[in-house]
């Protein structure tokens, strides 16, 4: 198996991706920074994606065997009502199919910084 170049693993385009947004929102990694060293785990079957939280309040990719701190998971059963709920653009929506586990102030961080965050 060909194994990817490390900038395009996906934990590595999505922390870059996210951090683009968060160089932009100085608010939001004033959020992230206080749970500096914790890591968040994605989880939509089959893919997971753990990115950790540095000091600045930005994210880097994290090795998967990391327990992470907490996990934010789309359950398999769910995973067909995905495009529609991306395309509804509602937050609110996707945050109700999550099951989320773990440490409740950075679920919490997490949660509203998906909620307020300017994707576009």
């Amino acid at each position: 198996m060909l194994a990817l170049p490390s900038f395009l693993a996906p934990a590595a385009f999505y922390a870059r991706l996210l951090n683009a947004l968060l160089k932009r929102e100085d608010w939001a990694r004033e959020r992230l920074y206080p749970h500096a060293g914790k890591t968040v785990r994605f989880a939509v079957a089959p893919l997971q994606i753990s990115l950790t939280i540095d000091a600045s309040g930005y994210t880097r990719p994290s090795d998967t065997a990391i327990v992470p701190d907490v996990v934010l998971a789309i359950p398999s059963d769910q995973i067909p009502r995905l495009p529609g709920l991306i395309r509804s653009q509602d937050p609110s929506a996707l945050v109700a199919i999550l099951h989320i586990e773990g440490d409740a102030g950075l679920a919490q961080t997490v949660s509203d910084l998906a909620r307020d965050l300017r994707w576009d």
